[in-house]
């Protein structure tokens, strides 16, 4: 019975049978079959084994490269351009850049004396004008000349160049009127107080309207507000209708960061004083305000400098003696056979204690080695450098 079953499902499937037969055949005659690797051979030589060396047929093609004029080759596209400094490759923006808009008219008179007082806030303060051709502009370091006659977008310019320039290196950017005194000290403490992280826009509310900050009291900008800004400037300029800058620059602000006017922002406030008209009036409360508006006289910002300046420092002694006066009355409260020792130590040129750190890289002191007949490391770009006439004298 079995082998009639069989017989007839060999009858039933022939030609599939026959067809698989075939198949197997011309698989086994057009691919060979995979020996493995083969062994490496072994040679006997004056009765000791040693292994046959494997044939390589790979050789190594070398790129012929042809030296640039100054004897080295060029490597477009290979070449690492490490930045200057750390914080720069680690993405570590500076806290603050000022800008200033003003005319090239003032320059001379309310700008000299501006950039006088706000000499803590170098090397970041700019100022702009609107100078007739490029080659007409003031070659002056923070100066920075527009051609464009439109004064209503004078602001927009200065914007366009802060964010096309310097968006990736600071957090925060000030924009204010010349007519206005600047508190730098009290601008900057601002500033290390606010997180970048929150959208700023900062300023004294204008009285029209409650929506924009006046440029006369200060507008400061986050990042964030500035590069929503700087995205959307096409808009900002086609939109812009109002003889008063605050109004165009607010107006932008608020279709572009969707952001109101704040006269204080994340716990900390902000204040601006407005001068009445007549004799310059001194007191204490304008130490309190980042900006003074306004100011027309180049001799009124030495003057309000020289005030706020003695107020800052009367200030700074009352809170000394308040402190003192704190760590005396702590003293009873030390362990027994150190309450005659101060703590913590108050004064900083005591040896052995680190000196006040600067308040940014530019304040740093440059240290040059030298021996008789040269300077090391003079400069960023020179290894060694031969003493100049007065650097020998002092040497001997």
């Amino acid at each position: 019975m079995l082998s009639r079953f069989v017989v007839s499902q060999v009858k039933h499937n022939s030609y599939f049978l026959v067809g698989l037969s075939l198949g197997l055949w011309v698989a086994l005659v057009a691919v060979p079959l995979d020996d493995g690797p083969e062994p490496c051979a072994i040679a006997v030589d004056s009765g000791s084994a040693r292994k046959a060396p494997l044939v390589d047929d790979f050789e190594p093609v070398r790129e012929e490269k042809p030296l640039s004029a100054g004897g080295a080759a060029p490597n477009e596209g290979r070449s690492l351009q490490r930045p200057r400094y750390y914080s720069t490759e680690l993405g570590m923006r500076a806290p603050l850049l000022a800008g200033v808009l003003t005319s090239e008219d003032a320059l001379g008179t309310r700008v000299a004396a501006l950039n006088r007082t706000v000499a803590q806030l170098q090397p970041s303060l700019r100022f702009f004008i609107t100078a007739s051709t490029l080659q007409s502009a003031p070659s002056l370091a923070n100066v920075v000349g527009f051609t464009d006659k439109r004064e209503m977008l004078k602001p927009f310019h200065a914007l366009k160049y802060l964010a096309d320039y310097y968006l990736e290196e600071y957090d925060f950017f000030f924009l204010v009127s010349d007519t206005s005194f600047v508190n730098a000290k009290q601008l900057t403490d601002l500033v290390l107080k606010l997180s970048v992280s929150q959208d700023v826009y900062m300023g004294t509310v204008a009285e029209d309207d409650s929506h924009y900050c006046t440029l006369e009291g200060g507008i400061l900008l986050s990042n964030s507000v500035l590069r929503a800004m700087h995205g959307a400037l096409d808009w900002c300029v086609r939109n812009s209708y109002s003889p008063r800058h605050h109004e165009n620059i607010g107006r932008c602000v608020l279709h572009a960061a969707h952001v109101a006017c704040m006269p204080a922002a994340q716990g900390h406030g902000y204040e601006a004083a407005e001068l009445p008209a007549g004799p310059l009036p001194l007191r204490p409360s304008l130490a309190d305000a980042v900006t003074v508006h306004p100011l027309l006289h180049a001799e009124d910002f030495d003057v309000l400098r020289a005030y706020v300046s003695r107020v800052q420092l009367e200030n700074g002694a009352a809170e000394v003696r308040r402190l003192k006066a704190a760590l005396r009355g702590a003293a009873r409260r030390h362990p027994p056979g150190f309450r005659n020792r101060t703590w913590p130590a108050g004064l900083r040129d005591d040896p052995g204690l680190a000196p006040v750190p600067p308040d940014n890289r530019w304040d740093h002191l440059r240290w040059t080695a030298f021996n008789a007949t040269h300077a090391l490391m003079p400069d960023d770009h020179r290894v060694a450098a031969p003493l100049s006439a007065a650097q020998r004298d002092a040497v001997e």
